[in-house]
This record gives C-alpha cells, sequence and structure tokens, in this order.
C-alpha cells in the first residue's frame, strides 16, 4: 500500500470528508469533468469574490469529493508529476468555511 493510499484509508476510518484544492493551469479537462460529475454545489472558486478576483477564471478550485474512486480524481492521483494540486481532509466543515480557511492563505 502507496502512503497515499494508506493516508485515504485513515482519512476514510475517521469519518473524515475529503477535499481537492485544484489547481486549474494545466487542468481545464479535469475541472470541466469534475464540475459535470460533482456538480457546482461541491466546489467554490478561491479568488471569486476577493481582491484577485480578475484572477478567478485560473485561479484554484476546491472541491468536496464524494469519491476518491471518481475517475478524474484517479487521473490526478496516477500523475503527481502534473503538479495539479493538494488533497485535504476534515471533519464536517462546510465547503464555505473551509473556502474561506484556504481564501486567507493562498492570497
Amino acid at each position: 500500500m502507496t502512503a497515499l493510499e494508506s493516508w485515504l484509508h485513515e482519512q476514510n476510518r475517521a469519518g473524515r470528508d475529503l477535499y481537492l484544492m485544484l489547481d486549474i493551469d494545466g487542468q481545464m479537462d479535469t475541472r470541466a469533468a469534475l464540475l459535470d460529475e460533482q456538480g457546482v454545489a461541491r466546489y467554490r472558486n478561491l479568488y471569486a469574490g476577493t481582491a484577485a478576483n480578475a484572477l478567478a477564471q485560473a485561479g484554484p478550485l476546491l472541491f468536496h469529493i464524494d469519491s476518491i474512486h471518481d475517475p478524474a480524481i484517479q487521473s490526478l492521483l496516477r500523475a503527481p508529476e502534473r503538479n495539479w494540486g493538494w488533497l485535504a481532509s476534515a471533519s464536517h466543515v462546510e465547503l464555505d468555511t473551509l473556502a474561506a480557511h484556504w481564501r486567507e492563505r493562498v492570497l
């Protein structure tokens, strides 16, 4: 078992939700697939409504992930060299709350 697989199993056992912060630079196909599969209610654009709003179309997105087995997620996991972003976990946190937390850090 890889370190990533071990971490994912640990998060699942702990009952934590999974999140993906996707750097969309070079990831537009993945972004489109995730939006189709996850739906617009399951993501937040981290630059939208901030001082960096003009960069929102190129800025990072935060997705609440339903399943790590999603084909788009699996594609990312198989290609870490693409530097696509980060996985995170949290216990019962609203997506808007987590997005506000990350906005404070990425700006």
